[in-house]
């Protein structure tokens, strides 16, 4: 089964390589997805992987 989240990180994020570093770690653990930064301030990361994987 394949499972899809939404994160939305707050705070400190942008700037300090919060998006490169998470991007980075997923490919290491086999979890696809995007990482982007918002105008608010905040990053999303979207994730799909399988039950097995989560």
């Amino acid at each position: 089964m394949n499972i899809q989240r939404k994160i939305v990180v707050r705070g400190k994020v942008q700037g300090v390589g919060f998006r490169n570093a998470t991007w980075r770690k997923a490919m290491e653990l086999g979890i696809r997805g995007s990482v982007q930064n918002l105008d608010d301030g905040s990053v999303e990361i979207l994730v799909s992987a399988t039950d097995k994987e989560f």
